[in-house]
């Protein structure tokens, strides 16, 4: 595969105050990829890093093998919507932008990134009559001016109602398939574990803990809990020689265990102590459940 971003060993300080302490990762092409972390923990500055707008104090970054003045072009950077001129239509934002980009862009091409958004029938309407998820789409839209390589959505969901925040990750997992590699920052942690390849957490200036989900939950200390429904009420003896720790309810049973081949064991005891298996479920440990274990 090929690496599109390459984040060697980044260092950033204010003065005496440390942003970032060393981070270090990277981002293949075609891969989403989540970036969390609380308020204060360095994203922005690290975005700020990526784009341009600040230097590392030490380190060093390559995007598509490129030092930063090169790769700008490859870059598509999700805007402050706050910054969209009211009395401009979407179109003529788009050309300014394109224009002030030096992205050679027709009318055409233009339009079918509209059209690509969601926007082909607002397209000439002042941004002022934008809702803020049009306003959204609209920043969605000058990210892809010129269709980048690497794009950069910092927060493009928040805000948004439930049918927008679908349609908004139904197109970022279409940049992926376009071959686009998206940075995608979120507070809102379901959506990111929905739309994520790979998530990074960023605690204290540094990245904690990196990986897909399966890797991320692979690595915690978190129970695996899973719900069987049985024939009977079984015996506490019998639970206590599968784990230590269970709860039961009537013919409802919760296991909680420490690593996936646990559930095989349990369920070949189970069988082979005659109990009939009506239904099992495994409660996967969440993003917001992992992230909250890192920052504790």
């Amino acid at each position: 595969m090929t690496t599109v971003l390459e984040v060697r060993d980044i260092q950033k300080s204010f003065g005496k105050t440390e942003v970032l302490r060393g981070v270090s990762f990277s981002i293949e092409r075609g891969e989403i990829f989540g970036f969390l972390g609380r308020n204060g923990a360095g994203k922005s500055t690290l975005i700020h890093i990526l784009t341009g707008v600040k230097y590392p104090t030490s380190g060093s970054f390559q995007i598509l093998g490129l030092p930063i003045e090169e790769a700008k072009r490859h870059i598509g950077v999700f805007p402050d919507i706050d910054q969209f001129y009211n009395e401009w239509t979407a179109m003529q934002h788009l050309t300014f932008f394109a224009k002030l980009q030096k992205i050679p862009c027709s009318k055409a091409e233009l339009e079918a990134l509209l059209r690509q958004v969601g926007l082909q029938n607002e397209m000439k309407k002042k941004v002022k009559q934008y809702s803020f998820g049009m306003k959204k789409k609209l920043g969605v839209a000058q990210a892809l001016i010129g269709q980048p390589d690497f794009i950069i959505l910092d927060e493009p969901t928040s805000g948004l109602d439930p049918e927008s925040a679908i349609h908004m990750r139904q197109l970022i997992h279409q940049m992926a398939a376009n071959c686009q590699t998206v940075f995608v920052t979120s507070h809102n942690l379901n959506e990111l574990e929905k739309m994520s390849d790979r998530i990074a957490i960023l605690k204290e200036g540094h990245i904690s803990n990196i990986g897909t989900m399966e890797q991320l939950r692979n690595v915690s200390n978190y129970a695996i809990e899973i719900h069987i429904m049985l024939d009977r009420t079984p015996e506490e003896a019998f639970l206590q020689t599968l784990t230590t720790r269970y709860e039961v309810n009537d013919t409802n049973v919760t296991l909680f265990l420490q690593k996936k081949e646990d559930v095989a064991e349990c369920i070949r005891a189970l069988v082979f102590a005659n109990y009939a298996i009506y239904k099992v479920t495994q409660k996967e440990q969440t993003l917001e459940e992992i992230f909250l274990q890192t920052e504790s």
